[in-house]
């Protein structure tokens, strides 16, 4: 399945998908509400479609949509072309010259530290996915821990990182 842009460009089969779906019921109407939004990637953007919204309310499978489309934004993806029910993105741009530091411990100096994270199962991609690193930082040299205990310093590439315990 090709797809193009508004513009004519061809774009590449994708490959992952993934569906987010929202539902619910409206008592009121005996009504179950249902939303259908088709994620497609590829290796160089992602395109999101609202492929099914119960009859009558289109207005909030768009809504869904936006939203999906506004979670990307805030990640700093751009619209590369849009429609009334499908957006294609595209990711961010690295960052060209990232500053040369590293993490280390304020107290001792140490890169030896370490943070805690939260990761989730993925079922699109099985395999974990991280979704948090957690404040909290540990230093293996000299066992402080803390929220305030890391610091950036530069990185002296003549000093290769201290050896692994």
């Amino acid at each position: 399945m090709s797809r193009k842009t508004d513009n004519g460009q061809t774009l590449p089969d994708p490959l992952l998908r993934a569906t987010h779906r929202y539902g619910f019921y409206k008592s009121s109407e005996d009504l179950h509400v249902n939303v259908e939004v088709l994620e497609a990637h590829d290796e160089t953007c992602l395109t999101l479609t609202l492929v099914a919204a119960t009859e009558g309310w289109d207005s909030l499978g768009k809504q869904y949509l936006y939203g999906l489309v506004a979670l990307r934004l805030s990640e700093d993806w751009t619209i590369l072309s849009s429609g009334e029910r499908y957006y294609v993105l595209t990711p961010p741009q690295p960052k060209e010259n990232p500053p040369d530091v590293k993490p280390v411990c304020s107290r001792c100096g140490s890169d030896r530290v370490v943070r805690d994270a939260c990761v989730r199962w993925s079922q699109i991609t099985r395999g974990w996915v991280l979704i948090d690193v957690h404040e909290c930082t540990f230093c293996e040299a000299c066992e402080a821990e803390g929220d305030d205990l890391l610091h950036w310093a530069a990185n002296d590439a003549s000093q290769p990182p201290e050896a692994e315990q």
